[in-house]
């Protein structure tokens, strides 16, 4: 159906951790399985460098997979609008908005309750959830006020209260399972946002949903797994949901089956009829892929607020001749009001490669600026550079890393890896962000931070470090593009 701003269409979203890049059972089946669905816009999780591979074999739309949020796919153009969402456009005018997440996996509060923590400490946990959808909670319901459909998808590593009722406790034969006031589905509630699965499912006895786990692969579990829903299609704004289904293996909590299944998480796939927001009335936006480029680096330009006369202008900070510039026309001259301008050498009205230096860029019409943003293109001197303090450890010394020239993220991150180990296909066994912790804090191009007993960055591996061979890598925004890297040795203690 098109949509028109007085007639709804019907748009199908998913949510689909396919499990280290779907190749950990078999990569087509992740295709059949989104084909199977029915779905028009999917948000990864662990996509692991096949974000473009997977959208390729669907003839589909996909965001540039730089972390580990916003792996967003779609039968539609997509076109982001800020760092924390895209706009899918339904049709050249219309559009909903996405936002895509994966939380932290650990601390994992199901398995601590099951472990005998307590509520309390569960509950304080939980505030690291909090703190990484943060920009989301402040940014997506301002959408949803202002008649955007919103939806919100994800692996958010922790189940709802609406999962963790009185009468789910009394149903289950798992002693720990009690009610329990999850901080992160409250708070979405709170801001207006509904959970797609309950709504069509409110009986959360009869209906249990669980998306953790199918198995790792299907069927093979561990006796002690804590099963439960923790991926989630959540919607805002004007839309109404027609239909929820749990995508999975065949198996009783499956709605949908596709065998073999691929992942060890189930899919979530929710049915809406959405009165999409016309392009035109949209706040203006303009985006680059990136904040850093190196030299003769392609540039991709997303721009929102586009009409006649419209250009996305590139100027060189602190000077006023254009450098690149591009009209917002598609390739039959037909004005976008949103899309992408892609500045590379084959551009044309643009001086390539462009120099090294800071640059603005501004979406602008015959008689003003509309959005601007900035990038920089860096020299071959300022390379990103990690060492270390040493290159061989007693188990348990404190491990110094020291870094230049990280692309200027607050998700710019350290990671720690046994040698053999490639990022991305495994966790980490330490991690912090560049600000220090594993929190975002704020970005730090040239900085330092310890791995200790007391800021372990714990990830896959307790502290201390076994003895054996490893990596440290320098990543990009929350993902897995090597900046630099250096390796070291940890020696047993008293060998």
């Amino acid at each position: 159906m098109t949509a028109t701003a007085e007639e709804p269409t019907t748009v199908r979203v998913m949510t689909f951790n396919i499990w280290v890049g779907g190749e950990q059972v078999d990569f087509n089946q992740v295709v059949n399985a989104i084909e199977v669905a029915g779905t028009d816009i999917v948000g990864l999780q662990e996509a692991a460098g096949n974000l473009d591979r997977l959208a390729n074999e669907l003839g589909w739309y996909h965001l540039k997979e730089v972390g580990r949020h916003q792996q967003i796919i779609s039968r539609y153009p997509l076109v982001r609008g800020a760092e924390d969402f895209a706009y899918a456009l339904v049709d050249p005018a219309h559009a909903v908005a996405v936002s895509d997440v994966h939380l932290r996996a650990y601390p994992y509060g199901p398995y601590d309750l099951r472990d005998g923590a307590t509520a309390d400490e569960v509950l304080a946990n939980e505030q690291y959830h909090l703190d990484e959808l943060a920009a989301h909670l402040e940014l997506l319901p301002e959408l949803a006020a202002d008649d955007v459909p919103v939806f919100l998808v994800g692996d958010f590593n922790v189940p709802s209260h609406l999962d963790w009722t009185q009468a789910a406790a009394d149903a289950s034969d798992e002693p720990f399972r009690t009610e329990f006031a999850w901080p992160v589905s409250i708070r979405l509630a709170e801001l207006g946002f509904r959970d797609s699965f309950r709504e069509i499912h409110p009986d959360e006895v009869a209906k249990l949903g669980y998306t953790w786990t199918p198995g790792y692969p299907p069927p093979v579990v561990t006796d002690d797994e804590v099963h439960d829903r923790i991926d989630f299609v959540y919607a805002a704004g004007p839309s109404t949901t027609v239909d929820s289904a749990v995508v999975g293996e065949a198996h009783p909590i499956s709605d949908i089956v596709v065998a073999p299944w691929p992942s060890d998480h189930r899919a979530v796939v929710s049915e809406f009829a959405v009165t999409p927001k016309p392009v035109a009335a949209l706040d203006p936006a303009v985006l680059t892929d990136a904040a850093v480029y190196d030299p003769g680096e392609q540039i991709v330009v997303d721009f929102v607020g586009g009409r006649s006369g419209t250009r996305v202008v590139v100027t060189k900070a602190g000077q006023g001749a254009p450098v690149c510039q591009a009209l917002t026309r598609d390739a039959n001259g037909v004005w976008r009001a949103a899309g992408q301008v892609v500045f590379d050498d084959n551009a044309s009205g643009c001086r390539w490669p462009l120099e090294p230096g800071d640059y603005v860029v501004s979406l602008r019409d015959q008689r003003k600026v509309l959005a601007t943003t900035s990038f920089r293109v860096r020299a071959p001197s300022e390379q990103s550079t990690l060492e270390l303090d040493a290159g061989t450890y007693v188990s348990g010394d404190p491990i110094t890393a020291t870094w230049t020239n990280a692309p200027g993220n607050a998700t710019d991150w350290v990671g720690i890896y046994a040698v053999g180990e490639q990022p991305g296909r495994v966790g980490s066994r330490f991690w912090q962000y560049v600000g220090g912790g594993q929190t975002p804090s704020e970005p730090v191009i040239d900085g330092t931070l310890t791995f200790s007993a007391e800021t372990p960055g714990e990830g896959t591996a307790s502290w201390p470090p076994e003895p054996r061979d490893y990596v440290a890598y320098l990543f990009a925004e929350d993902g897995y593009e090597i900046l630099a890297q250096t390796p070291f040795t940890v020696v047993p203690a008293g060998g």
